[in-house]
């Protein structure tokens, strides 16, 4: 049979004290087949010195190192170390062998039996066991509520860059969906301005046959296909049809009437006046084709009218026919205009009599162009 023996320190006057448990039932404490000294074995928890204690004061249920943390299961006081990725310095150093793609991780998850799989982990995992080795950081989730081992999100490489979504990130940002129902994306939001830009992919770089597209407000603004051309389906552009079935009043200046839009991309074009959503150059084009012109009259002329400029053609019916007559006048230009400014498409004959109209063949474009 066993026994038991206490036996104070030749030279120490410290109390060794055991408290039975406020407890009806009986406690064991069973040791180890082996000699073992407390708070020197460097395979036990130290007991001596303070390195573990139960500070009473931190409400805590273990402390280490003489932490105060109000409330935490497990605390920890590092002191006042100032120098990142010094082992000495360190709370907690977690260690394994030097072969290769072994992991040193924390798991989290349900406290059940039934779970053999966490259900995330942070962790490092060696890719270099030469020297004194290095290796990755890395993070997983799951998707799901069964016991299913988490897959790997995001990595930290050795080399600085970050993947998420890969497990071998190229570039210093790296982000790869593997799903095929959608395109990678990542999303830029400030809320405090409202601002939410969302930037899309299948792939982007030197990869062959996909396209790229920027996204603001969920709506697609800008894509490249795969042989790079570049669409912007919310650039601001019209198109519509100028018409003016009765005969324009001489010598006075004459609103062309726009109807019948082909598209307002922005909804720009009310009331026979484009209003310019942002500041920018536009380009305006215009084919007007004029019949019934008086060949008395003096002069036959269009001006596109802009809140900065007006931009004139100008033709003398007189000089140039002997009877009355059509004519299709075109005409582009790159006009600045700034938020709010108009753009109006006018008319104007002058001498002769008012018999000049325009067909209702005749169309007019604005489109943003920088």
């Amino acid at each position: 049979m066993a026994k038991v023996k206490i036996q104070g320190h030749a030279s120490g006057t410290g109390v060794f004290t055991l408290t039975s448990p406020n407890s009806n039932t009986d406690r064991t404490i069973t040791l180890p087949d082996a000699d073992v000294t407390l708070g020197t074995d460097a395979t036990k928890l130290p007991l001596a010195g303070g390195a573990l204690t139960g500070n009473v004061t931190s409400n805590s249920k273990l402390t280490i190192n003489n932490a105060t943390v109000q409330g935490a299961l497990v605390g920890v006081y590092t002191g006042g170390f100032d120098t990142a990725g010094v082992v000495a310095e360190s709370g907690i150093h977690l260690a394994n062998s030097t072969a290769a793609n072994t992991v040193m991780q924390m798991t989290f998850g349900l406290q059940s039996p039934a779970q053999t799989k966490a259900a995330g982990y942070i962790g490092f995992k060696n890719t270099d066991v030469t020297g004194l080795t290095k290796g990755d950081l890395i993070f997983g989730t799951r998707s799901v509520v069964t016991d299913t081992t988490p897959t790997e999100r995001l990595r930290i490489t050795s080399d600085g860059n970050v993947g998420i979504g890969t497990s071998s990130p190229s570039t210093s940002l790296h982000l790869k969906d593997n799903a095929t129902a959608a395109n990678t994306k990542l999303t830029v939001e400030r809320s405090s301005l409202s601002y939410t830009g969302e930037y899309a992919a299948s792939h982007c770089g030197s990869v062959t046959n996909n396209e790229f597209e920027i996204h603001t407000n969920n709506t697609l603004r800008i894509k490249i296909d795969s042989s790079g051309r570049v669409t912007m389906p919310s650039q601001p552009c019209v198109s519509a049809r100028a018409y003016l079935g009765t005969a324009i009043p001489v010598n006075t200046v004459t609103l062309i009437p726009l109807d019948s839009e082909r598209f307002d991309i922005g909804n720009n074009l009310a009331s026979s006046t484009f209003t310019a959503p942002v500041t920018g150059k536009y380009l305006y084009t215009y084919t007007l084709y004029f019949v019934d012109i008086d060949n008395a009259a003096t002069s036959l002329g269009v001006q596109v009218v802009t809140s900065n400029k007006q931009y004139e053609q100008w033709i003398t019916p007189d000089h140039i026919a002997n009877s009355d007559f059509s004519y299709t006048a075109t005409s582009s230009q790159v006009a600045d205009m700034d938020a709010n400014d108009t753009l109006q498409y006018k008319c104007y004959t002058g001498g002769g009599s008012a018999t000049a109209k325009i067909h209702a063949d005749s169309m007019i474009s604005i489109a943003l162009i920088a």
